[in-house]
């Protein structure tokens, strides 16, 4: 079992990437674009996505980095998403969410992912 202690940093940006999921979930209506189907359903379920990984991350945070690198992809898409579905020049608060929460769902997944592979490097040297 992962020593809590050790893991604090993954366990961390794995909770923030939770808060930023539902935050992804719940954005169209409390910013008020719900009725842009296309920024709605990528913040729905990209949102859910980060909350699965991340989720698992928390829970085991010694193991299944890749799926924090799944996130941070997931937080590129999310900056890119608005032009690629060309609702960014319509919808700029949509355009603005995704674009923050991405850039935060990436860094901290990256955080998470490699804090890590470095704890795992030490234990492999440790031993």
């Amino acid at each position: 079992m992962a020593d809590p202690n050790k893991y604090t940093a993954p366990r961390t940006a794995s909770m923030l990437n939770v808060i930023a999921g539902a935050w992804l979930i719940i954005s169209p209506w409390a910013l008020g674009y719900s009725e842009v189907l296309a920024a709605t359903w990528n913040e729905v379920v990209v949102g859910a996505l980060v909350i699965v990984f991340a989720a698992i991350r928390l829970a085991a945070p010694d193991r299944y980095a890749g799926l924090s690198w799944i996130n941070a992809v997931l937080g590129v898409w999310l900056i890119i998403a608005p032009w690629a579905f060309q609702y960014g020049e319509v919808v700029v608060a949509a355009a603005w969410n995704e674009t923050l929460i991405g850039i935060a769902v990436a860094f901290l997944a990256a955080i998470s992912a490699t804090t890590t592979a470095r704890l795992k490097a030490n234990r492999i040297r440790a031993r």
